[in-house]
């Protein structure tokens, strides 16, 4: 896993699924249910890139719930 592939994972920060800025409070621009999984964009053209190819960047966050996952205690 690249340090890419960890963006927002550290301090469980929310962040863009694109491009992994800080989303967190008023600092992002959507919040979308695609396939039952939200899904924070910080701008219109980080929104108009995932709606183009969700793929990667849906495997992005999922690597990232997966390294949260593995960071809980007890793991």
């Amino acid at each position: 896993m690249s340090i890419e592939d960890t963006i927002g994972s550290q301090d469980d920060t929310p962040a863009c699924v694109v491009c992994g800025k800080n989303v967190q409070g008023d600092r992002g621009f959507a919040k979308i249910n695609h396939g039952g999984v939200m899904v924070n964009l910080c701008c219109p053209h980080c929104m108009e890139t995932f709606e183009k190819d969700s793929g990667p960047h849906m495997a992005r966050l999922a690597k990232v719930e997966q390294y949260r996952a593995l960071k809980q205690p007890g793991n």
